[in-house]
């Protein structure tokens, strides 16, 4: 699970004092914190993750050759994809 983190500076309401206390919300007070209270690692990616994403990306930029081709070439020409 990851966690949260605030950087909020003011009295500290009800809440985020509990998720505080519960260790679900990281205060950070001070810069040299963000160095130390902060992890920086790699995520993990899955292979499923990869094919979903590839399939998105896929259907993204279809539809955007879709789009400039309809201008590129207008109804009437003998280049219109379109029926």
């Amino acid at each position: 699970m990851s966690s949260c983190y605030s950087i909020f500076r003011g009295r500290i309401g009800a809440v985020d004092a509990q998720l505080a206390a519960e260790e679900r919300l990281v205060m950070i007070e001070t810069t040299h914190e963000i160095d130390t209270r902060i992890p920086v690692q790699q995520s993990e990616i899955r292979p499923a993750q990869v094919a979903s994403d590839r399939h998105t990306l896929l259907q993204v930029v279809q539809t955007i050759t879709d789009i400039v081709e309809s201008y590129s070439h207008p109804p009437g020409s003998p280049f219109h994809s379109w029926t």
